[in-house]
């Protein structure tokens, strides 16, 4: 939740999409109240040669998601990691109004 508070709070992204404290706090909020925190145990390294720190997001991923979210262009790179698909932001939303 640290990186995505911090992720949030960069100026550039601020401005992209129009981001105010009040919605940071909020999807904190909603993140502390709802979202399952899974260990990010599993070996995955060397997954992401050009990012290592991206690796705890496979490492969680392997705990039970059916499917990747994110706009970091090293996970992206992968499209897929052991079965589990990594798709954009504007693909999921595309899903979702079909």
């Amino acid at each position: 939740m640290a990186e995505v508070e911090a992720t949030l709070k960069y100026p550039r992204i601020r401005r992209k999409y129009n981001i105010t404290d009040e919605d940071v706090n909020s999807l904190l909020e909603l993140m502390r109240t709802d979202a399952l925190v899974v260990p990010g145990g599993a070996d995955v390294a060397g997954s992401v040669p050009d990012d290592p720190d991206d690796e705890i997001v496979l490492a969680g991923a392997i705990d039970g998601v059916d499917l990747i979210i994110s706009g970091d262009r090293h996970l992206l790179s992968l499209k897929s990691f052991r079965d589990i698909p990594i798709i954009p932001v504007r693909e999921l939303l595309d899903r979702l109004a079909d």
